[in-house]
């Protein structure tokens, strides 16, 4: 729902926004990010690591100007957690004492449209994301690693100033799903939260055309 808003919010933007310039050859950016992801099973994580959020870190190249503003986008990002394994009975969490150690890693291919005002572009897109979702218990010999790669749906939208000629800063929202990783057992069946992906919010500086 959040980035439902959030995508609606920088279309109108777009619409509102006097005609962009559009006539620009096709040119590459690398950039890095930083921000907080909001994870959409909140109810799991906060009963295993005590919270729902998490810093995230990443980057990608994006390849501009495509036609007619059109963009290609390839990034990785990862987040960590840590936490404890839980027994969960009618709502109620029982922590277990076994450390628990949780690793996701999106790689990210979309596709977008990005407008060009002077030094301002906004841009929206969307496409698949491929997470890759670790579980892990040091010393634990009777608890089996998990490690798990689906593929899931990608929507983002953000907006760059430039600086210079060849360097942008910018916010950017991201927003994932992918189910088939959680909600089969364990404390996110009992809760019945199946997605394990969720809101990302980011400050970028690329670097590039």
């Amino acid at each position: 729902m959040i980035a439902r808003h959030a995508l609606a919010c920088c279309f109108v933007l777009l619409l509102l926004a006097p005609a962009p310039s559009l006539a620009q050859s096709i040119g590459v950016r690398g950039y890095a990010a930083f921000g907080v992801v909001q994870l959409a099973a909140k109810d799991t994580f906060e009963a295993v690591a005590d919270t729902s959020q998490r810093s995230t870190f990443g980057g990608g190249v994006q390849v501009t100007n495509i036609w007619k503003g059109i963009f290609a986008d390839l990034s990785v990002f990862t987040m960590s957690l840590d936490g404890e394994r839980v027994f969960v009975d009618n709502g109620e969490v029982f922590k277990l004492a076994i450390p628990l150690e949780i690793k996701m890693r999106p790689i990210d291919v979309a596709g977008g449209w990005r407008l060009n005002y002077g030094r301002v572009s906004p841009y929206v897109g969307a496409g698949a994301t491929f997470l890759n979702y670790e579980e892990s218990t040091e010393g634990d010999a009777a608890t089996e690693p998990v490690s798990e790669s689906k593929a899931g749906a990608l929507v983002l939208g953000g907006v760059d100033v430039a600086l210079w000629s060849v360097v942008h800063v910018g916010g950017e929202l991201r927003y994932r799903h992918v189910t088939g990783i959680l909600g089969e057992a364990g404390a996110s069946a009992e809760f019945g939260e199946d997605n394990a992906g969720g809101l990302a919010a980011a400050v970028r500086v690329s670097i590039g055309r």
